[in-house]
Formats: C-alpha cells, sequence, structure tokens
C-alpha cells in the first residue's frame, strides 16, 4: 500500500512542478505550440575569439606564449614589427624581381649553362608568380 501512495505522491508532485513551470513560461510569454515551454540559448564565447586572434598574431610574428597579454595591453608595437616585416618583404620581392630582369652584365668570357625546358618553364613560372604577387600586394605602397 505505502508503495503505491508515495506513487501517487510522486505524480501529484510532479504535476504541480510541471504546472508552476506552465505557468512562470506563461507569464514570460514564452509557450510553444504544443503547450511546452521554450528554452533559449544565449551563445557566449568567453572572449575567445579574440584569444585565438591574438594568438594567431603572435604565431605569425613569431613571438612565445608569454606575448599574449602584452598583445592585449600595447599591441602598437607589435603592430609596427608586423609592418616592419610587411616592409621588408615587399622589398625581398621587389628585388627579386628586378633580378630576374636585369640583362646580365658583360662578361670577358662567354660561359653558356644548359638548363632543361622544364627548369626554365619552372624559372618562368615562378618570375610571373612574383610579378602577379608584388602587383596585387607590394605595389600598394609607392615606395618602390
Amino acid at each position: 500500500m505505502q508503495s503505491r501512495c508515495g506513487k501517487t505522491l510522486q505524480l501529484a508532485s510532479h504535476a504541480l512542478c510541471s504546472q508552476r513551470a506552465e505557468r512562470r513560461s506563461l507569464r514570460a510569454g514564452r509557450l510553444g505550440t504544443e503547450g511546452m515551454a521554450i528554452v533559449s540559448v544565449i551563445e557566449h564565447d568567453f572572449g575567445l575569439t579574440q584569444k585565438l586572434a591574438e594568438r594567431r598574431f603572435g604565431k605569425l610574428l613569431e613571438l612565445d606564449a608569454l606575448h599574449e597579454a602584452n598583445i592585449r595591453g600595447n599591441p602598437l608595437p607589435y603592430l609596427e614589427r608586423a609592418s616592419e616585416r610587411i616592409f621588408r618583404l615587399q622589398a625581398a620581392m621587389f628585388d627579386a624581381i628586378q633580378a630576374a630582369k636585369a640583362p646580365p652584365p658583360p662578361t670577358a668570357t662567354d660561359e653558356f649553362v644548359t638548363v632543361g625546358k622544364d627548369e626554365y618553364e619552372r624559372l618562368k613560372n615562378c618570375l610571373a608568380l612574383l610579378e602577379k604577387s608584388f602587383a596585387e600586394y607590394g605595389a600598394q605602397d609607392d615606395s618602390f
């Protein structure tokens, strides 16, 4: 008898709790089509995207993990360092293009080097990639 009575009490308390939840959701104006309360989820990443961006920036500048807090606190020196690296890469691209296009200096002895057709095509493709990259990214600055 007691187990039946306990079961009845459990069902009654469950029904009472569900009624209370339904009343709360009615007060809040959030009731689904079947009388079930709608639960909304608030997404928050707790600054994860910013931390990942700082970590990626540190890796690109070849910094160790100790600099992450400094990047967050004072990013200006790190941005200057990145700008300096970009300038050096632009200068290297410009120098490579100029070296590839410059006419060979006259020499007293005419030495010939034999290069296969595949190697020659590969070098031409490399030069074309350099020229294209410099036109897109390197020529943004008028210093060249």
